[in-house]
């Protein structure tokens, strides 16, 4: 069954659609980068704005190459670090705006 892109309701991350990669791993990287992306975006603005649905998948791809920290094309992030990044970037946004 492949994963569609999805619209969230709230000012969340969409997962990424199955046509950026197949592996699920590597998608879940690109969502934890797009996070960190608009976390980028709230700290050098200061706005409430929900920067997930103006930031484009082909954007956080090319800028993917910058989070690689393996030769592996299979694992070429650390998810989990990333994740972790992107929930502490968040966590002032998120205590700052309602939404």
């Amino acid at each position: 069954m492949a994963v569609e892109e999805d619209t969230p309701l709230a000012c969340e991350a969409p997962r990424p659609p199955t046509s950026l990669d197949p592996s699920p791993y590597i998608r879940n990287g690109y969502r934890a980068i797009l996070r960190i992306m608009a976390a980028e975006r709230w700290i050098e603005t200061g706005s409430c704005e929900c920067y997930f649905t103006q930031i484009p998948w082909d954007e956080v791809v090319l800028e993917a190459d910058g989070y690689v920290t393996s030769d592996n094309p299979l694992l070429p992030f650390k998810v989990a670090e990333l994740r972790l990044q992107a929930d502490e970037m968040l966590a002032t946004r998120d205590a700052a705006c309602p939404n």
